[in-house]
């Protein structure tokens, strides 16, 4: 036990929202806070229809993508990959992959190879400046456009042209706190299960703190790991956790895995009063969804649209159109009001996404 607790007091930050107030005035403010939350989760769970990009071009033929992927072992990053390929080949552009892995030095290696095949764009996917500024200047420096998807990166990063989905990490994380403030009532003693090499993760992390403190009623704690010993270490800090923290209703996972780890924890410590929630549509989280198991909702952006939409941009970079420099997914929050309506592999995005990009690409 003390191992446990030693491990919770170096890994949860000290992010607690205000205590609950007692008083009227503080009622009032946890009532409002409460229909605020239940409005935001009433609007995030409507599933779209269209695509969010607009406006029919032809694309320049014969150019090369080169989409350095954050690590191939995480459903996401794999996901989103396998859809940038997709979308490339429809637009009838050659696609070559690199991990990034989990180590600056695997992004920056993945960059270098982008600019020693002399592609023509890059694509990045939650591969921001955080983990390889360096290879974002280099390709400044060689004059390759960089789109990138859920990077985390700041504003005017260098060598972007346009920031696919930048707003939307921290959106995430606000939905799944109107989720978790909703559900119980603005009574949560929430976790949020964390780390910090995927910029995206950043964003979600502060999007989901920044709104719980809208409740007074309620408090948070950040609980950190490290992605490269995620696996090892991950189980037994969310059941030190567990154990310190007897008050804990509600536990939030950064993206699929980290979740899955949760909601495993809370099966084996046989805490029937904590729920989990996630970030990303993974089909394992998605299985403990529908089956009704600990799990109680998702906040998944439309990823393969996302993914589509980045070699949207490359293509109109390329061929001498204009692109603003952010441009929106659609985001969805998944609970047993539309599980049934989500595929099984995740959300996509709109239905018919593909279909409607080629159509704007005259394919």
């Amino acid at each position: 036990m003390l191992a446990g607790t030693a491990l919770l007091a170096t890994a949860c930050s000290d992010s607690k929202t205000p205590a609950a107030n007692s008083t009227p005035s503080g009622s009032a403010s946890a009532d409002a806070s409460v229909a605020a939350a239940e409005a935001a989760v009433l609007k995030a769970q409507q599933l779209p229809t269209s695509i969010l990009v607009t406006g029919a071009f032809t694309p320049a033929a014969g150019k090369t993508i080169y989409n350095v992927a954050c690590n191939q072992e995480l459903v996401g990053c794999s996901v989103i990959a396998k859809q940038i390929k997709a979308a490339a080949e429809a637009i009838g552009y050659s696609y070559k992959l690199c991990d990034a892995g989990k180590t600056p030095q695997q992004a920056t290696g993945c960059f270098n190879q982008a600019i020693n095949a002399k592609a023509d764009a890059i694509v990045t996917n939650a591969v921001g400046t955080n983990v390889a500024g360096n290879g974002y200047a280099a390709a400044q420096t060689a004059k390759i456009p960089v789109i990138a998807i859920f990077s985390g990166n700041t504003p005017n990063a260098p060598g972007v042209a346009a920031e696919v989905g930048d707003t939307g990490c921290a959106g995430q994380g606000e939905i799944v706190a109107n989720l978790v403030i909703a559900n119980t009532k603005g009574r949560a003693n929430a976790l949020f299960v964390t780390e910090r090499s995927i910029g995206c993760d950043i964003l979600r992390t502060e999007g989901f703190g920044t709104a719980m403190k809208a409740c007074s009623t309620c408090t948070t704690d950040n609980l950190e790991f490290e992605q490269t010993t995620m696996q090892a270490n991950l189980p037994r800090q969310v059941l030190a956790a567990i154990q310190a923290k007897p008050d804990l209703n509600y536990i939030v996972g950064v993206f699929g895995a980290a979740t899955q780890i949760a909601a495993t924890a809370v099966q084996q410590s046989g805490r029937q009063s904590i729920s989990v929630a996630g970030l990303d549509s993974d089909p394992a989280i998605l299985t403990l969804l529908k089956q009704k198991q600990t799990v109680t909702g998702a906040v998944a952006f439309g990823r393969s649209e996302a993914a589509w939409t980045a070699v949207d941009a490359a293509a109109r970079v390329l061929s001498g159109q204009a692109v603003e420099k952010s441009l929106p997914v659609p985001i969805l929050l998944i609970n047993q009001t539309n599980i049934e309506k989500v595929p099984a592999a995740g959300f996509a995005g709109a239905e018919g996404y593909d279909t409607q990009f080629k159509a704007l690409w005259g394919k």
